[in-house]
């Protein structure tokens, strides 16, 4: 083999490598079910240690999921926001952390400051894609102690139809690289 062809044999390995690893780093979803598991603790507008909890499964993040349909994985979110949760409302997200358990492998850090991160109908009637009256929630996650947006959380919070549902339901996605 001459050394002109082991050089672009070389040159193409490495380009393949290089797309490796950036296919490795795409953005990847995992699809969430659970329960708004404590509302916090509000001082005046602020609320602290609002916290959601629940499983991974096999949807496509569109709709609550139960238990049943566990893939194996859990997540926590521990969020403090202000603002006026509720129909017509928005909050902002001053942070949190937030963890994922999945394979074996637990990944996690904070959940990073998220203006209306989570964003209410104006009336129950309305929907924004997650079903009459139900809030979206897009809120930006670090790993680690890092500052720096690694991710996000976003789905559905259906909290305005406690008669029907309670505990608080939670469903969607968090994406990783």
């Amino acid at each position: 083999m001459t050394k002109r062809l082991r050089s672009l044999l070389i040159l193409a390995a490495l380009a393949l490598g290089g797309l490796t690893a950036a296919l490795a780093q795409s953005t990847t979803p995992t699809t969430i079910s659970g329960y708004e598991v404590f509302k916090g603790v509000s001082f005046g507008s602020t609320t602290i240690g609002a916290t959601f909890a629940g499983w991974t499964n096999g949807g496509d993040g569109s709709s609550w999921m139960p238990i049943i349909s566990n893939t194996g994985g859990s997540w926590h979110v521990s969020a403090n926001y202000s603002g006026d949760p509720g129909i017509g409302g928005s909050v902002d997200v001053s942070g949190g952390a937030w963890s994922l358990k999945q394979y074996g492998i637990t990944r996690s850090g904070r959940v990073l400051k998220s203006i209306k991160g989570i964003q209410w109908p104006s009336e129950q009637q309305l929907d924004l894609g997650c079903g009459l009256g139900v809030a979206t929630v897009n809120v930006s996650i670090a790993l680690g102690n890092s500052r720096k947006p690694a991710g996000t959380i976003s789905g559905c919070l259906n909290d305005t139809h406690l008669d029907t549902v309670f505990p608080p339901e939670v469903w969607g996605s968090i994406s990783l690289p």
